[in-house]
Protein backbone atom coordinates (compact mmCIF):
# COMPACT_ATOMS: atom_id res chain seq x y z
CA UNK A 1 0.00 0.00 0.00
CA UNK A 2 1.16 3.30 -0.48
CA UNK A 3 0.50 6.17 1.73
CA UNK A 4 1.48 10.67 0.65
CA UNK A 5 1.19 13.19 3.29
CA UNK A 6 0.39 16.46 1.89
CA UNK A 7 1.57 19.99 3.44
CA UNK A 8 -0.82 22.60 2.10
CA UNK A 9 -0.56 26.26 2.63
CA UNK A 10 -3.90 27.48 2.61
CA UNK A 11 -3.77 31.60 1.58
CA UNK A 12 -0.97 30.62 -1.86
CA UNK A 13 -2.61 27.33 -2.55
CA UNK A 14 1.59 25.62 -2.28
CA UNK A 15 1.44 22.37 -1.70
CA UNK A 16 4.02 19.29 -0.94
CA UNK A 17 2.97 16.09 -1.22
CA UNK A 18 5.28 13.19 -0.28
CA UNK A 19 5.01 9.31 -0.44
CA UNK A 20 5.47 7.65 2.48
CA UNK A 21 5.70 3.78 2.80
CA UNK A 22 3.92 3.63 5.80
CA UNK A 23 1.90 5.35 8.32
CA UNK A 24 4.28 5.09 10.75
CA UNK A 25 5.07 8.50 12.80
CA UNK A 26 8.98 8.44 12.38
CA UNK A 27 8.26 7.85 8.74
CA UNK A 28 6.28 11.41 8.46
CA UNK A 29 8.17 13.52 10.41
CA UNK A 30 11.82 12.17 8.70
CA UNK A 31 10.37 12.95 5.39
CA UNK A 32 7.76 16.44 6.50
CA UNK A 33 11.24 17.82 7.38
CA UNK A 34 13.34 16.67 4.09
CA UNK A 35 11.09 17.86 1.85
CA UNK A 36 10.68 21.19 3.70
CA UNK A 37 13.22 22.12 4.46
CA UNK A 38 14.38 24.35 2.14
CA UNK A 39 11.09 26.22 3.06
CA UNK A 40 12.38 26.41 6.69
CA UNK A 41 12.72 30.20 7.13
CA UNK A 42 9.09 30.61 5.83
CA UNK A 43 7.47 28.19 8.16
CA UNK A 44 6.53 29.58 10.84
CA UNK A 45 3.99 27.54 12.34
CA UNK A 46 2.10 24.12 11.18
CA UNK A 47 -1.27 22.77 12.64
CA UNK A 48 -1.89 18.39 12.22
CA UNK A 49 -4.81 16.73 13.32
CA UNK A 50 -4.91 14.53 16.33
CA UNK A 51 -3.48 11.11 13.98
CA UNK A 52 -1.23 9.25 15.76
CA UNK A 53 1.12 9.44 12.55
CA UNK A 54 1.34 13.21 13.66
CA UNK A 55 2.44 11.97 17.08
CA UNK A 56 6.33 12.95 16.61
CA UNK A 57 5.35 16.82 16.16
CA UNK A 58 8.95 17.25 18.01
CA UNK A 59 10.75 16.30 15.78
CA UNK A 60 9.28 18.24 12.97
CA UNK A 61 9.20 21.24 15.22
CA UNK A 62 12.94 21.17 15.99
CA UNK A 63 14.12 20.38 12.29
CA UNK A 64 11.92 23.53 11.14
CA UNK A 65 12.22 25.49 14.09
CA UNK A 66 8.20 26.14 13.82
CA UNK A 67 5.18 26.46 16.03
CA UNK A 68 3.42 23.14 16.29
CA UNK A 69 -0.37 23.02 16.83
CA UNK A 70 -3.25 20.54 17.00
CA UNK A 71 -5.90 20.72 15.42
CA UNK A 72 -9.04 19.72 18.00
CA UNK A 73 -11.48 17.12 17.17
CA UNK A 74 -14.13 19.38 18.60
CA UNK A 75 -13.49 22.28 15.97
CA UNK A 76 -16.25 22.61 13.36
CA UNK A 77 -15.46 25.39 11.15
Amino acid sequence: MVYAVTLDREDTIYTVVVRLTGKRAGLLSGAAVDHTIHLKDKIKTITFDNGLEFSEYGVIAKGLEADIYLGSPLCIL
